[in-house]
């Protein structure tokens, strides 16, 4: 799962593949206010499964950038970003 926030548009991506935009609400993208819970859903319930590979970073993805990573990640390829 891979989810970016251009500050515009929130897309969740599947296994690589879109599976989700809509508008992002002001302000919800800045971690550095609020913090980030992952895991978590509102009324304190949690994941009970393993959360793993967890990334951070400082531009949003491109949807060719993911689906290349999701493919590298699985093995299903060589090809890297």
């Amino acid at each position: 799962m891979a989810v970016t926030d251009d500050h515009t548009t929130v897309s969740v991506y599947m296994d690589g593949e879109l599976s989700f935009t809509g508008a992002s609400e002001a302000g919800t993208s800045d971690f550095g206010v609020s913090g980030v819970e992952i895991g978590d859903r509102t009324g304190d319930q949690f994941t009970s499964g393993i959360i793993d590979e967890v990334g951070f970073f400082k531009r949003v993805f491109t949807a060719t950038e993911i689906k290349k990573y999701y493919v590298w990640a699985n093995g299903l390829r060589t090809t890297v970003l």
